[in-house]
């Protein structure tokens, strides 16, 4: 595990408890951030709401 893989960081985040939300939220952002689009899975991507418009700004 590492920061290589965007969903592996946010579950990490999201198992240490406390204020998930907001630190699975953190994680996700500095994960997406160093990693790029393509760190995100695909599935991942599908479940976003407006992802066609996203990609276009």
């Amino acid at each position: 595990m590492g920061p290589q893989c965007e969903s592996r960081t946010v579950a990490r985040a999201i198992g240490q408890g406390d204020d998930i939300d907001t630190i699975a939220a953190m994680a996700g952002t500095l994960s997406g951030a160093r990693l790029g689009i393509s760190g995100i899975p695909k599935h991942l991507l599908d479940c976003l709401e407006e992802y066609a418009r996203i990609l276009g700004v």
